[in-house]
């Protein structure tokens, strides 16, 4: 590769950057970085344009009530010169009809508009997103979008909405970027009817209303950048309760919130008995995935309450929906005895996920939890030096190696 090509990809990488990188309490807010999946600086993955490749703002580190969500940082390319990343789209939790908000920020390098969605499951068990309300200009002197939640307020709060609280997807999008329904004939039809610059919000029309999100038109002439969405008020970081919304950690000791017990379902219980632990389950489970690490990985789950219940690792690999277990966890670790340890090998680029939460065999109350430290090591597998796989290491091999030095 010449001098100039490898000036063209780092200058190409640097532009579709994230513009900030997440300390590690940042992953569980109060700001939020778009992934990128590889580094775990923030999500789970770069955020993408429809629900199904949308970035869950749900953190491992989060405690079980969530953490203030102040900011969302990321960028976007609609005409970028790879593949263009026209629109990305958030699935946020917002805990209140009111009394918060949601607005792009001076920081942001080109003119937005932001799009809520309401998110539902269908009856495949796919998510969906139905169209709730949309800003491009807040008002005629600015061109930074803002929606607010109130409810039943006797003074016009401008910009309001008054939304029931829940799951929804956030998405920002050039100005002038149009939402269209899945089609059903060959007419596409959008979800929201605007022109772009409109000032104030923009509600769907009744036929509109329970249209479900597809794909996105972004104007040809847009321009792309990066942008922070301030956030204020009844919006939260969730605590990621599965492999599917859940970001990526790699090695570093990173502190954890609460994991709490008040959604321990019997669908979401992991049991322990391969474990050596039967009957016992692991009450609702915090996951993550783990960064790869072709070699030996160790996890260390450790509470800072030591009369609260034992916790338990569970660590599987695949995919969400075809998870196998390849290791559970020991009792007791260097840092605390009612935690956990485990350590496995790994040579299997296949991803890695994670789970680890208290042991339990009673329900809510009776199961006492605690914040903690999560730590994860890895030591990379020595390469192999026989090459050439004939189980002799002698000159051929050396003589195969040097045929490839420097290419």
């Amino acid at each position: 590769m010449t001098t100039r090509h490898l000036i063209a990809t780092a200058l190409l990488a640097s532009l579709a950057a994230a513009p900030c990188l997440a300390q590690d309490g940042e992953l569980a807010g109060p700001i939020w970085c778009e992934g990128p999946e590889e580094n775990g600086a923030g999500g789970s993955k770069d955020a993408g344009s429809t629900p199904g490749t949308s970035q869950p703002v749900a953190s491992p580190l989060a405690p079980s009530t969530g953490s203030p969500l102040t900011s969302i940082r990321g960028g976007v390319s609609p005409s970028g010169l790879l593949s263009p990343d026209r629109v990305d789209l958030y699935e946020i939790t917002i805990t209140s009809s009111s009394n918060w908000s949601i607005s792009a920020s001076r920081a942001t390098t080109f003119d937005p508009a932001i799009f809520l969605f309401r998110k539902t499951i269908n009856a495949n068990g796919l998510p969906e997103a139905t169209p709730v309300v949309m800003c491009d200009d807040a008002n005629a002197s600015t061109n930074l979008p803002t929606i607010v939640g109130s409810c039943g307020v006797t003074v016009p709060v401008p910009n309001a909405v008054c939304l029931t609280a829940g799951v929804y997807y956030l998405a920002v999008a050039p100005s002038g970027a149009v939402p269209f329904r899945c089609a059903n004939d060959p007419i596409q039809q959008t979800l929201f009817t605007y022109t772009p610059g409109q000032d104030g919000v923009v509600f769907p029309a009744t036929a509109q209303q329970s249209d479900r999100l597809c794909d996105w038109a972004v104007p040809t002439t847009a321009t792309g950048g990066n942008y922070t969405i301030a956030v204020t008020g009844n919006v939260i970081v969730t605590r990621a309760t599965t492999p599917e919304t859940t970001l990526t950690l790699g090695t570093g000791t990173f502190s954890y919130g609460n994991p709490g017990t008040a959604a321990d379902t019997e669908d979401r219980r992991i049991g322990l008995m391969e474990c050596g632990f039967f009957p016992l389950w692991m009450a609702n489970p915090t996951w993550f995935r783990l960064a790869e690490c072709l070699g030996t990985t160790n996890i260390k789950v450790c509470s800072s309450n030591t009369s609260a219940n034992p916790l338990a690792i569970v660590v599987y690999q695949g995919v969400p929906g075809s998870l196998t277990p390849i290791a559970c966890s020991t009792l007791g670790t260097s840092c605390s005895t009612n935690g956990a340890e485990v350590t496995f090998t790994n040579l299997n680029p296949e991803p890695i996920f994670v789970a680890y939460g208290p042991m339990t065999l009673s329900i809510g109350s009776g199961t006492v939890t605690s914040a903690g430290t999560l730590i994860i090591s890895c030591t990379p597998a020595q390469p192999d030096a026989d090459i050439n796989g004939d189980g002799i290491i002698d000159g051929n091999d050396l003589s195969l190696l040097l045929s490839q030095w420097g290419s």
